[in-house]
């Protein structure tokens, strides 16, 4: 049943931090969660069915429970089998905005607790990353994350195996190519002066004009400024931009793809609408609204 299916991907904290480090009930959930996708997974394969990837179907549910299950293993210092866990996730079309994450914890798994002695854990995590690196439902953040890593395996190998590394040039002048386009990625640090450091307290800084702000009205203060006061930016960018600024948590962004969108988000596609009282189709803010609407969204853009 949906409701047994949402409490295994709860997972609590004090399950997945419990006292005394007791992690067997844990893992029997674990363990029961990546039985039943398996299960479930076999079943798809075989009836050949349309599957929507939205967070209310039992194949997302049960993968996140696995994706929470890795971590918990990875707790229990069972390395391989959390790295198992992320390569059966990564075998199916489930949950496709964790696989990056995915990749990335399997780089990492691999790296520190391969085979001891050689490079085999290294070079697990540099193909890894270029996997990661090339697959089209990774999104920008785990992709930039993988190419460093990427950059950094291959590095080590280098340094080692200049001549014996056995991908070939082809593989090794991407992880190049891409790692010199990130390192043209603009960073700005603000710094910020510190009203409270208490624990589970919001975060407070004083502002240009000496009043206590928020991280949010910080950032705006400091791109508003045409010039920045001294000491108030790392890099000697000393120019705010004289920019103007609101805090509005994406809300523009949304309400403007809501008016641009509005006939596309409503069109009718298959299984996204079950109710007349829904305000959204099931698949919104998933990788699967654009595959089911990709001809629709162009024809847009291009009106």
């Amino acid at each position: 049943p949906r409701r047994a299916v949402f409490g295994l991907t709860q997972l609590p904290d004090s399950v997945i931090e419990p006292p005394g480090n007791d992690f067997m009930a844990a893992l029997d959930v674990v363990h029961r969660a990546r039985r039943r996708l398996l299960a479930l997974h076999r079943r798809n394969q075989s009836s050949n069915r349309h599957y929507v990837d939205t967070p209310y179907q039992p194949e997302w549910l049960y993968s996140l429970a696995c994706h929470y299950g890795a971590k918990v293993l990875e707790r229990c210092q069972q390395h391989n089998e959390a790295v198992d866990m992320y390569a059966m996730l990564l075998g199916m079309p489930y949950a496709k905005h964790r696989r990056g994450f995915w990749y990335v914890r399997s780089a990492i798994d691999m790296e520190h607790h391969g085979s001891r002695g050689d490079d085999s854990g290294l070079r697990s995590a540099w193909e890894m990353c270029c996997r990661g690196m090339n697959d089209r439902h990774v999104r920008t953040g785990d992709r930039m994350d993988l190419v460093l890593r990427a950059w950094k395996y291959q590095t080590k190998l280098a340094a080692k195996h200049a001549n014996e590394f056995e991908n070939g040039p082809e593989q090794w002048s991407a992880v190049t190519a891409r790692w010199r386009a990130a390192r043209f990625v603009t960073h700005s640090a603000i710094l910020g002066k510190p009203t409270n450091r208490a624990v589970g307290q919001k975060s407070r800084f004083f502002g240009y004009d000496n009043e206590h702000v928020s991280v949010e009205e910080l950032v705006i203060q400091h791109y508003a400024h045409e010039v920045l006061p001294t000491g108030a930016a790392v890099g000697g960018d000393e120019w705010g931009g004289g920019w103007q600024g609101i805090h509005c948590e994406n809300g523009l962004f949304n309400m403007l793809f809501g008016l641009l969108m509005w006939d596309v988000i409503f069109a009718p596609v298959p299984n996204v609408f079950v109710s007349r009282y829904q305000s959204a189709p099931l698949d919104l803010n998933t990788d699967s609204f654009y595959e089911a609407r990709r001809h629709l969204i162009e024809q847009r853009l291009r009106d």
